[in-house]
């Protein structure tokens, strides 16, 4: 969760004439499966259920335990919330269910026929990742007959939450996990533990991190000292990671290096071909998203042809960038010419028939633009970077 804007304007590929991608795309073209590696696909049910709260959840808590709003999206923070979460979300079903994960339900259609087999959703929060897990199982079981994108849920606080850090939540969500998995798997494939012990696969460490932005309120020694239990966790656990960095780069590092057997992602990177190798060295994935298709992604190109593309994976941080997209883009999408935290002083350098919201259904723009990148067809670009994200897990 980045809440900022891409760079203003198009690309020089996105710039309406002969070659811009929307004439060369084809779906048919990429039948792998692309995958979003940091996608907060939920927050399409929060902004619903945060309008229907209190009434429903009042009548839903149990022994007072109640979610609360918190930004932009419904905060359980203990088992008993989550569980009053599902039990509204399981009234809500037989009732106005269909209302609640209408967008939910319109994004993934629209991700599954855009190629998108595979997201990973972040927490941001303690018992966010048990509580999207629950939300999934709800959706999936009213949607039974649907064919969907699988959904990887994460685990883990956000850098601006730092403060709220706990190593013995971080263990009880853990476990309140692997325990929905073994007792309610969502497929025949899926189990608590694999037969070497290891955690069930769709299961990572994300959205962690550094982010000085913040250190007002959650001072840096507090965010270095969240960040160094979740890698030690995700280590422990055999299990990903999905690191956020703003002007933290350092730090993040630093920790690494103290650890160095972190697999994982560094989401959002743009930086440039010597932060890339830093990253790379320490055995990190680059995640790679709308930036790759602003006018200034120089840097940021020059960064990923020296990273190559087996060390990259897909992202959009949905809902909060904003990609630029081909005026004749016949993306479904609705574009978009405001939004809140997302907005930067940039913003009217943006044409809104340019503008969209990023989401997983465009992540077949950016294939096609690393596929220019490296001289190669959009097929075998999707299938690299899936085996990328394969090998994470």
């Amino acid at each position: 969760m980045q809440f900022s804007a891409s760079a203003p304007n198009e690309s020089k590929a996105l710039r309406g004439d002969d070659s811009s991608v929307s004439d060369k795309i084809s779906l048919s073209d990429v039948s792998c499966g692309i995958t979003d590696t940091h996608c907060h696909i939920f927050r399409t049910a929060d902004s619903r259920l945060i309008s229907l709260y209190p009434s429903v959840f009042n009548a839903c808590s149990l022994n007072g335990e109640m979610p609360v709003v918190r930004d932009d999206f419904l905060l359980c923070r203990d088992e008993g919330e989550v569980d009053a979460f599902t039990e509204a979300l399981v009234k809500l079903t037989g009732n106005s269910g269909r209302e609640v994960f209408e967008e939910l339900e319109r994004l993934l259609l629209r991700s599954a026929e855009a190629s998108v087999s595979e997201i990973m959703a972040p927490a941001v929060t303690h018992f966010e990742g048990l509580r999207n897990l629950r939300l999934l199982r709800v959706f999936s079981k009213a949607h039974a007959d649907a064919s969907f994108p699988e959904i990887f849920c994460g685990m883990g606080v956000h850098p601006m939450y730092a403060g709220d850090f706990s190593r013995e939540k971080l263990k009880t969500e853990y476990e309140l996990i692997r325990r929905v998995f073994s007792e309610s798997p969502a497929a025949p494939e899926e189990k608590s533990v694999t037969a070497d012990g290891h955690p069930v696969k769709k299961l990572f460490v994300g959205e962690i991190g550094i982010d000085k932005r913040f250190r007002d309120t959650v001072p840096l020694d507090v965010q270095t000292e969240a960040l160094h239990e979740h890698l030690i966790f995700a280590v422990e656990n055999h299990l990903p990671v999905n690191i956020h960095g703003v002007g933290g780069d350092n730090e993040i590092l630093h920790e690494l290096k103290r650890l160095n057997r972190v697999k994982g992602i560094i989401h959002a990177f743009t930086g440039n071909s010597s932060r890339a190798e830093q990253y790379l060295r320490r055995g990190l994935k680059l995640g790679i998203g709308p930036m790759l298709l602003a006018t200034e992604s120089h840097k940021l190109e020059e960064a990923v042809r020296y990273a190559g593309i087996d060390n990259l994976v897909l992202e959009t941080d949905y809902p909060y960038m904003y990609m630029n997209l081909p005026e004749n883009s016949s993306s479904s999408a609705p574009d978009t010419d405001s939004g809140g935290e997302q907005a930067s002083a940039d913003d009217s350098c943006f044409s809104p028939r340019r503008r969209s919201a990023a989401s997983p259904d465009l992540l077949i723009h950016i294939v096609e633009r690393l596929s220019e990148i490296f001289g190669i067809g959009k097929e075998e670009t999707a299938g690299r970077l899936h085996r990328n994200v394969e090998e994470l897990f």
